[in-house]
Order: structure tokens, then sequence, then C-alpha cells
């Protein structure tokens, strides 16, 4: 990717968008409901895996990681 500022904001673009996702998926209708929910495991996913490619420092890669634990605890709630 770019620099480390470049980086970060990818990664918290990412993760503003799979909220996003999560949100829009709490009003949606049965006929969007599943592909926001699926477009947010998707995005986190993506987002994820990312993660450990990133040249973050210490500060932004335990952000990321707690929001990363905050949407994955979302998810899972989403799918029970």
């Amino acid at each position: 990717m770019g620099t480390k500022h470049h980086e970060f904001e990818w990664i918290q673009t990412q993760l503003t968008l799979t909220r996003w996702h999560l949100n829009a998926a709490a009003h949606a209708t049965s006929e969007t409901l599943h592909r926001h929910l699926h477009q947010a495991h998707r995005m986190y996913e993506v987002t994820a895996r990312s993660l450990s490619d990133l040249s973050l420092d210490g500060d932004q890669r335990s952000f990321i990681e707690r929001e990363l634990a905050a949407v994955r605890a979302r998810l899972d709630a989403d799918d029970s």
C-alpha cells in the first residue's frame, strides 16, 4: 500500500463501511438484510486479512485490532 498514514486511513474507511452495512442491515427489509450482512462479513474479512500486510505503528495497530473486535462482535450478534 502507501504510507502508514494512508494505510491507517484506508483500514479505518473499510471499518466504517463495514459498520455502515451492519447499521443498514439493522434497518433493512428482508429483501436487503442478507445483502448488507453479506457485504459486512466480506468487508470485515478483507480488512482483517489486510491488517498483517500493513505497516502500522503499535498504537495504530492496537486501535484497529480493538475496532475489528467490536465489528466482529456485532457480526456474531447478527448471526445469532
